[in-house]
This record gives C-alpha cells, sequence and structure tokens, in this order.
C-alpha cells in the first residue's frame, strides 16, 4: 500500500494546531489536527472565510461561491451568508407545485426540490408527518391481521374477561 505524505502547515487564528490539504480533483478540503489526536474536516472555502473574519463559523453560516465555481477558492469570490439565503439562491426558480396527500387526501403545496427529494425517498407524498405516521399504523395493523396477529392486543384481554 502506498503511503501519501501531506505537507503539513500551522493553522492560523482561530484555529490551534496545524492542517493539510486533500484535493479531490474538484474540491480542497482541510484536515485540522488539534492535540490530543482530534482532527477537523472542512472545505478550503470555509476555513478562508473563517480566517478572513477571525472565529469559526456557525452551523447556520455557509460561504458562497460569486462567481459559481467551487474550484475558484479566491477570498475575493467568497462571502459568508445564511443557510436559509444560500438555499434560495441555489433553488431559485424551482418554485412549488399542487399535490395531493397519500394519506388523508387534502391537496397541499410542496416545494418542487423538496417534492423531488421525497419521491426518491419514498413513493408516497404526505401533507404532514402525523399523517404519515397515521397511515404508516394502519399499514401495520393490515399486516399483523394477515399473519393473524390480533392487533391490539387489549382486545383478546377484554374477551377473556367476559
Amino acid at each position: 500500500m502506498k503511503r501519501i505524505f501531506r505537507t503539513k502547515h500551522l493553522c492560523e487564528h482561530p484555529f490551534n494546531g496545524f492542517f493539510t490539504l486533500d484535493s479531490n480533483g474538484k474540491r480542497t478540503s482541510v484536515f485540522i489536527y488539534q492535540k490530543g489526536n482530534k482532527c477537523l474536516h472542512i472545505n478550503y472555502s470555509r476555513y478562508l472565510m473563517c480566517i478572513k473574519v477571525g472565529r469559526i463559523l456557525e452551523a447556520y453560516e455557509h460561504v458562497h461561491h460569486k462567481d459559481e465555481d467551487k474550484t475558484n477558492d479566491s477570498i475575493d469570490n467568497l462571502e459568508i451568508i445564511l443557510d436559509v439565503d444560500h438555499y434560495k439562491i441555489h433553488h431559485e426558480g424551482y418554485g412549488s407545485m399542487e399535490t395531493k396527500c397519500h394519506g388523508c387526501g387534502i391537496d397541499f403545496e410542496i416545494d418542487i426540490a423538496d417534492y423531488n427529494d421525497r419521491i426518491k425517498r419514498t413513493n408516497n407524498l404526505y401533507c404532514s408527518l402525523l399523517c404519515f405516521h397515521k397511515s404508516r399504523t394502519i399499514s401495520n395493523k393490515k399486516y399483523f391481521r394477515k399473519i393473524n396477529i390480533n392487533f391490539p392486543l387489549s382486545n383478546k384481554i377484554n374477551n377473556t374477561t367476559n
């Protein structure tokens, strides 16, 4: 097995320790090694913005590439924006659509990006988590009846006391 040696660089404020760069051809990752064998992995663009502002960015703060080129990590090309605004920038023009809930049958509006994601995970769309869980409970009851298990067990107890 070939061992790869990476050049170690001293971290700048707000990080302590040293880092190595690992490029996978498209994006550059930063591995920050701290005392106690702790390792932090972040994108190089995020690392650069942390150094620029002098603090570690919060989870809701995203680094946006102004020219939409993720390989261009020039500090002039980077800006910090909120995750909600970042989502709007990259999903602009998608819009929303109206669809029918598979649980209760009512019409509801859903973001098209969210619609595509839900269709990939499950074939059914639900208007709420409550509706999703209700339909799962009904399908579980049908399944238990097929394999001859009384559901719920309280019916069995009531029958024996009479």
